[in-house]
């Protein structure tokens, strides 16, 4: 007979215990969501938006490692200022006509973040990127914002990635380009 190793106990950092916390709170923004009762609270709503990131970023480094560690560390970061950027738009576009609170604004920001868990692949990034707006979309929707409000706040959100990277690949192009008339 082979003994057995006991039983132990998970602590704070166990991977296993994050992830579980992890789903308990995604379970709480959803029921909070879906029932138009009271949204949790902003840590609460913060630490589920950025945890589905970091964690996803984190498991994309470890799937495909980077050639330099700094560029894995940059890679995360942009990540994370991603999705950052679309909660601050959609707060910034919530205007007097909007009938969406602030903390619905955040729990529909989280709900949308939840994708980026998955977003291990550059594939994966854009479904994740279409699946996130489709569900800040509902969760505000279903916290009783109008579906044209919801509408225009999950898309001003979301469009701030897209036309960041564009931004950023005319900047490269026209810098290219005053070097080669240089």
């Amino acid at each position: 007979m082979v003994p057995r190793e006991p039983n132990r106990t998970a602590t704070a950092s166990d991977p296993k215990t994050l992830l579980f916390r992890l789903f308990n709170a995604w379970r709480k923004l959803l029921a909070a969501a879906r029932g138009g009762a009271p949204v949790a609270g902003p840590r609460l709503i913060l630490a589920v938006g950025l945890g589905a990131t970091i964690a996803g970023a984190t498991i994309a480094q470890i799937i495909h490692p980077a050639q330099q560690p700094l560029q894995g560390l940059a890679a995360g970061a942009v990540s994370v200022m991603w999705v950052v950027a679309r909660l601050v738009m959609m707060l910034l576009s919530n205007t007097s006509e909007t009938t969406s609170e602030p903390g619905t604004i955040r729990s529909a920001w989280a709900v949308g973040a939840l994708p980026q868990l998955f977003a291990v692949t550059p594939e994966l990034k854009i479904v994740a990127w279409f699946l996130g707006a489709a569900l800040s979309f509902r969760a505000l929707v279903a916290t009783g914002t109008a579906p044209r409000d919801a509408l225009r706040l999950s898309a001003l959100g979301y469009v701030v990635e897209p036309a960041g990277f564009v931004l950023v690949a005319l900047m490269r192009n026209l810098t290219s380009a005053f070097q080669m008339l240089a």
